[in-house]
């Protein structure tokens, strides 16, 4: 699922925020049982360029409780 695509805002720090269980049942078309992973992808495949991503700060949970991952 794309979250963000293009060049607009390439080298600064983006925050995002995903609600998961939506994605999910949105994509699959039913609700997850548990969330066991969480894939975190950049890629330039289809322009056969090269890229650099990095990611920090991340955290999966409800309101109530966190974890931080990463």
């Amino acid at each position: 699922m794309a979250v963000r695509s293009g060049s607009e805002g390439l080298g600064a720090w983006h925050r995002q925020e995903r609600n998961l269980y939506d994605d999910y049942t949105r994509a699959l078309g039913v609700p997850p049982k548990r969330v066991v992973g969480v894939w975190l992808i950049a890629v330039s495949l289809f322009r056969h360029g090269e890229g650099i991503a990095e990611f920090a700060d991340i955290e999966i949970g409800t309101a109530a409780k966190r974890l931080k991952v990463l």
